[in-house]
């Protein structure tokens, strides 16, 4: 798990926007962090699904971006897990048939 940002956008009431990436390609997760930090935004890295909850309740995201085929855990239900939280998701893969998968098996 890696945190940090630059200068932090404000949100509402001034807050720092706040986004936890979920990706286990290391080319790809630096890519995504680095275009939102470059952009304001505060960024915690997570690249396996063992620690996205515990990254989820530390870091308090605004978003969460996740790779649906994460390692070690169940992307549907780390899925589910993370809207119980109340916390906005964006999935993200390399297939569109995963996505509408496990759109229709989490009422997303």
């Amino acid at each position: 798990m890696r945190h940090g940002s630059h200068t932090p956008l404000a949100g509402i009431g001034g807050m720092a926007k706040k986004i936890l990436v979920v990706e286990d390609d290391l080319l790809n997760r630096m890519y995504l962090s680095d275009s939102l930090r470059n952009q304001g935004f505060d960024v915690c890295e997570v690249d396996d699904g063992d620690h996205v909850l515990e990254a989820a309740r530390s870091f308090a995201p605004d978003l969460v971006t996740m790779d649906i085929n994460i390692p070690h855990v169940s992307g549907t239900s780390l899925i589910r897990a993370l809207k119980r939280e109340g916390i906005a998701i964006v999935m993200i893969s390399h297939d569109l048939h995963d996505v509408f998968d496990l759109s229709d098996r989490i009422s997303v």
